[in-house]
Formats: structure tokens, C-alpha cells, sequence
């Protein structure tokens, strides 16, 4: 359990700490540092607290127990190669205010299958998702689709996916305020 008083939890501060199984990160800490939980292969869960905007360069690199992860609304971005490695996630939740997912950053989890993106899409660095799981998914809402391309459709080797029903299956343009919907990709009444 990490005091109340630390705001920055530096760099390679729990580095290969392979027995490391839980931490309790307080509301205080403002930065999650490169390398801190680097080859933590026992940590089995996380959550970032609300005032962490940045999650930097291989932060949680081979965390392979890692099954599950929190991050806050406050994050702006994903650093590169930050969860590389973390076989035990199966899914994540990217909040709407991450603009900037680094190169790397969800390599080789083998096991994730669905990203939820809470916002429009980031900007990415290489290859953020190879090596996911086969058939991965970025699940997104209709008012943000737009950003990712079409349902169905590969997004940085996801296919994209929705979560808010007939919306996403609508294909529409806005011209002067005017709303015309050019396709619809199943059946509709």
C-alpha cells in the first residue's frame, strides 16, 4: 500500500518485482513513471487513480497475471509498449479523454479480445494491438464511430464493433445541419 502523501511513484520502482501481487495506489499519485511495475508478473489487478493523466513508456510491461485494469477519465494518454506483454487481460476500457495511444502499447496480449473506446479515436502509435487476441474487437458508441471508420470494418487490426445498437448501423452524412442517411447495414422498419 503505497502512502496517501506520494504524488509520483518514479521510474523502475517495483521493477521485476515478480512476487508483487496487489497494490493499493492512493488518489494522490499524479504520475505512473516508465518501467514502475516493469516484469510484475504476479500483479493481478490495478486501478489508476483519478489524478494520473499520463501512463508512461512500459509502465505495466509483462504483467502477465494482470486480469484487470482501471483507468481514469483523467488519463490523456498511453505511453508506448505500457501493457505490452499483459496476457491475463481480456478486456479494457480506453476513457474518452485519451487522445494518444503509444507504439506498442497492447502488444502480444495474447488474450485480449475487446477494447471499449469511451471517446473518438486516438492517435496511435505502430502496431498498438498486435499480437491481441484472434477476432479482437474495438467496441465503440455511434456518435464517436464516425472517427473510426465503418462497423465491421479493420481499425489499427481491430474490427470494429458497437455498442448502442441501431446507430451504428447507420451510414450518414451532415450537410448545412441536414442529416441524410446513406446506408443501412442490416435489416431496418
Amino acid at each position: 500500500t503505497i502512502p496517501e502523501n506520494v504524488t509520483i511513484i518514479g521510474q523502475q520502482a517495483f521493477y521485476n518485482c515478480s512476487s508483487l501481487a496487489s497494490v493499493t495506489i492512493p488518489d494522490s499519485v499524479t504520475s505512473i513513471a516508465s518501467y514502475v511495475f516493469y516484469n510484475c508478473s504476479s500483479l493481478a489487478s490495478v486501478t489508476i487513480p483519478e489524478n494520473v493523466t499520463d501512463i508512461e513508456q512500459l509502465a505495466f510491461y509483462n504483467c502477465s497475471s494482470l486480469a484487470s485494469v482501471t483507468i481514469p477519465d483523467s488519463v490523456t494518454s498511453i505511453g508506448p509498449q505500457s501493457f505490452q506483454g499483459c496476457t491475463g487481460l481480456t478486456s479494457i476500457t480506453i476513457p474518452e479523454n485519451v487522445t494518444i495511444i503509444g507504439q506498442q502499447a497492447f502488444y502480444n496480449c495474447s488474450n485480449l479480445a475487446s477494447i471499449t473506446f469511451l471517446g473518438n479515436a486516438p492517435s496511435m502509435g505502430d502496431h498498438p494491438f498486435f499480437g491481441v487476441a484472434d477476432g479482437a474487437v474495438a467496441i465503440v458508441s455511434g456518435v464517436e464511430q464516425a472517427t473510426f471508420g465503418d462497423v465491421g470494418a479493420d481499425w489499427n487490426g481491430l474490427a470494429i464493433a458497437c455498442n448502442d445498437g441501431v446507430l451504428c448501423w447507420l451510414t450518414w452524412t451532415t450537410t448545412d445541419g441536414e442529416v441524410t442517411i446513406t446506408d443501412c447495414n442490416e435489416a431496418a422498419s
